[in-house]
């Protein structure tokens, strides 16, 4: 089987601009909550967002402000990547994204309410909509895709640049999400009582009263790992599989006993080539809402056994809240980051554990001999995507054929 590596990535996130900045905010084990900057938070009675910093350097880009960050955080994956604009000529793009911009959600917010709508900004950011930003930024002619899956978008995008690789439809991949605040998202949260003050993931109840909701733009750049030892790229790690399902069950809430979660992380490890004990290390999807942690807890469990007290799990959601449609592309560098660096990064609170006889991660710490982990992410409609990464071993491919033993 083809093996696909990760030879790039950029974003855009609640710690500011770059991989790095996210690293450091992941580290330093602090959050990135605040009251609401971009309209008035105290109307839906919870007033919590991590949005964006403004000193977020935008200037010299084009287009809406979803498409510039995006821009921003594909130039840092192209970058990282060491790839000129025309390598990326035939390359394909999947980018996972709720609505794809804020100006169209506050068009009709505004004219809901009286206001005059900016009808320009709307047109333009339905033609931007999407990967529509990088293919005029560097004139790709490649499959240009957009995947609408909730908060399993970003994760579902990379599965489907992954097979598009192996299909032989593509030579390389943009893959990422994109996601920003807008008032219609927060207040459909609101109105169904997800949202908290603070993202308190895995706490027992008491402590878990909703998700913050946050916002991201996050790329990664995708191909063959023959061909990135071939130019001597600086490879991240390899993306050894994904796995997807549908709960079938309800629109918001998800099956009780976590069935479609369950079988989309079997499906992962099936797909990956792995066994429940070759995991090291669980990026949850944890969005410290009443329902969805003791879902995930209980399909944990129910993958991983008696071995899941061995195993690491924690939430980024914790320090940057929930991207949405960007959550699993930003979790997924973030699993990447760990994976590469060494360490387990946290899940931020001091609240007591729904169970503790799991190592919810509670303060980022050296992990030596990290090798392969699982991000999971599980959205509304009953989405389900879990992601396998391996720590990438300098040497350990010939080619494609004749890759040696995990």
């Amino acid at each position: 089987m083809t093996r696909i590596v990760i030879t790039g990535m950029g974003c855009v996130s609640p710690f500011g601009a770059g991989v790095d900045s996210l690293k450091e905010g992941i580290l330093s084990a602090r959050t990135a909550f605040g009251p609401v900057r971009k309209f008035d938070g105290t109307h839906y009675g919870i007033n919590a967002a991590a949005e964006i910093p403004e000193d977020v350097d935008l200037s010299g880009l084009d287009g809406s402000r979803p498409s510039r960050l995006l821009r921003l955080a594909a130039e840092e994956a192209r970058a990282d990547a060491r790839l000129g604009p025309d390598e990326l000529r035939d390359a394909a793009i999947v980018l996972g994204t709720t609505l794809g911009s804020d100006e169209i959600s506050s068009a009709l917010w505004h004219r809901t309410h009286g206001y005059k709508p900016d009808y320009a900004a709307v047109m333009r950011s339905m033609s931007e909509c999407g990967g529509r930003a990088l293919v005029d930024l560097w004139k790709i002619a490649g499959p240009c895709l957009t995947v609408i899956t909730a908060c399993a978008a970003g994760t579902n995008a990379i599965g489907l640049g992954v097979d598009l690789i192996r299909a032989g439809r593509a030579e390389r991949v943009l893959v990422g999400g994109l996601d920003t605040l807008t008032q219609l998202i927060y207040g459909g949260f609101a109105s169904i009582g997800a949202l908290g003050s603070a993202c308190r993931p895995f706490a027992e109840e008491s402590h878990r009263r909703g998700t913050v909701l946050g916002e991201n733009a996050a790329v990664l750049v995708l191909e063959t790992a023959d061909r990135a030892i071939e130019r001597d790229a600086n490879i991240h790690a390899e993306v050894l599989g994904y796995g997807l399902s549908n709960d079938a069950h309800h629109m918001t809430a998800p099956e009780p006993e976590g069935r479609g979660a369950t079988l989309a992380m079997r499906r992962c490890l099936d797909h990956s080539g792995l066994a429940p004990e070759d995991i090291d290390y669980v990026n949850a999807h944890g969005t410290g809402t009443r329902l969805n942690d003791p879902v995930e807890v209980a399909a944990l469990r129910e993958v991983f056994g008696h071995g899941l007290s061995a195993i690491p799990v924690s939430s980024l959601k914790s320090q940057i809240g929930h991207g949405l449609s960007s959550a699993g592309a930003i979790e997924a560098i973030a699993t990447v980051l760990a994976l590469e660096e060494q360490f387990l990064p946290p899940t931020a609170h001091t609240a007591p554990p729904l169970d503790p006889d799991i190592d919810f991660v509670r303060e980022p710490r050296p992990s030596p001999g990290l090798r392969r982990a699982m991000s999971n992410s599980f959205a509304f409609g009953g989405h389900n995507a879990s992601v396998a990464f391996a720590a990438w071993v300098p040497g350990s491919v010939q080619s494609d054929a004749g890759a040696v033993s995990r």
